[in-house]
């Protein structure tokens, strides 16, 4: 996440920033909270990530994303003190933007049959895995140390406990149970994914079908179940 660095001349820039901790590199200066600071914050962090998609991550210099959100260097500055931190903010309002799309809706899914609630999950997951794949490509592979920002591990500790729950308490119809429940969880989150982001939003994939066969590739590790 996002912090700044004052009008200094470009070396001295370098010096304060080269002694500042990594980490704190990454934290913003200060939380917009006027509806203007708030437009400003959102036009620099889109600029960032349209420049990520179609530049990569080398080519998306502070001075280019600031031209193309239509401000200032020094009004980049005051929220964030480094390309490093605007690239940190970026992965963590994507990881963002797909948990809100995962999460909409997400409770209606506990009433349906079991079957049902499998595709509504398994759908789910490729709509998240839509948002701006080509955005979190370039975060994994050319910024590793910032692409756990998009990670949500919280969220998901918090979905497999529901997911838990559901398959040991769920309605009639539920397919044999694993014994190991909270594995059987891991194992179907982890593959559903790796498969959501590997083929979801591909145009060479027909997005109904997936989301098809996917659920019932689930359905039928469930079935399959002791």
């Amino acid at each position: 996440m996002p912090t700044i660095w004052a009008r200094l001349g470009r070396r001295s820039t370098r010096v304060s920033i080269a002694r500042v901790p990594r980490t704190k590199r990454r934290n913003p200066r200060k939380i917009p909270r006027q509806t203007r600071s708030k437009a400003t914050v959102e036009a620099i962090l889109e600029a960032a990530a349209r420049i990520l998609e179609r530049d990569g991550y080398a080519r998306a210099s502070v001075n280019r994303i600031a031209a193309l959100a239509g401000v200032s260097v020094g009004s980049l500055y005051q929220y964030f003190p480094t390309k490093e931190a605007v690239v940190a903010a970026v992965a963590t309002k994507l990881g963002q933007d797909m948990l809100a799309v995962f999460g909409r809706d997400l409770a209606e899914l506990a009433f349906l049959p079991i079957e049902q609630g499998i595709h509504g999950i398994v759908a789910k997951s490729m709509a998240a895995f839509r948002v701006r794949p080509k955005l979190r490509r370039v975060l994994r592979e050319e910024a590793p140390e910032l692409h756990p920002l998009v990670d949500a591990r919280d969220f998901d500790a918090q979905l497999a406990d529901v997911l838990v729950a559901y398959f040991e308490y769920g309605p009639a119809g539920t397919p044999n149970r694993p014994r190991n429940t909270r594995l059987a969880v891991g194992l179907l989150m982890t593959a559903v994914e790796a498969i959501a982001d590997t083929f979801a939003g591909d145009p060479g994939v027909d997005q109904e079908e997936l989301v098809r066969e996917t659920a019932a590739l689930v359905a039928r590790y469930l079935r399959a179940a002791p």
